[in-house]
């Protein structure tokens, strides 16, 4: 069998948590079980946080009103560069996170 790949696909709306934390170390479980992971983050925020492993970051504008649109509404910039790491990552299991608007 190929090695396993899971891509995990994270919004975030405060600075890095328990969330996030909690994606670092099973990234870091599941490279030690030769599973590759790549993060992929959708963040209004001015903090950055290493995924550990492979990850990419797109930054988005902050208010509740801009998150709704971000979140539920065609973005073609977030949609071509998922798409490429989609398919030069290939990945066997998707994980959505935190897809939720903050009022």
């Amino acid at each position: 069998m190929d090695q396993l790949k899971i891509l995990r696909i994270n919004a975030r709306t405060t600075f890095p948590g328990g969330v996030e934390s909690y994606i670092k170390n099973v990234n870091s479980m599941l490279l030690k079980k030769n599973i590759q992971t790549f993060t992929f983050e959708i963040n209004v925020t001015d903090y950055d946080f290493d995924y550990g492993g492979n990850y990419y970051v797109v930054k988005k504008d902050n208010s509740p009103f801009k998150r709704v649109i971000n979140d539920a509404y065609y973005d073609d910039y977030v949609y071509k560069k998922l798409n490429e790491i989609y398919n030069n990552f290939k990945p066997d299991i998707i994980h959505l996170h935190r897809f939720k608007v903050d009022y």
